[in-house]
């Protein structure tokens, strides 16, 4: 009986630490996704004001 519930532990334990790694990534990625997001939002409206000045200048 204590062999099972000594591998019923280490499974227990695997399986919740496979579970935080998976969290982990998904969080991981959705501040990529965020992030990406707001430099995209910065870098096409830096090119609105790169552009608003170039034509100013002529």
């Amino acid at each position: 009986m204590a062999e099972f519930a000594l591998a019923n532990a280490v499974y227990a334990t695997l399986v919740e630490g496979y579970a935080c790694e998976i969290g982990a990534c998904c969080n991981a990625m959705d501040n990529v996704s965020k992030n990406t997001s707001g430099m995209l939002t910065l870098s096409s409206c830096s090119t609105a004001v790169a552009v608003k000045l170039l034509s100013s200048m002529r």
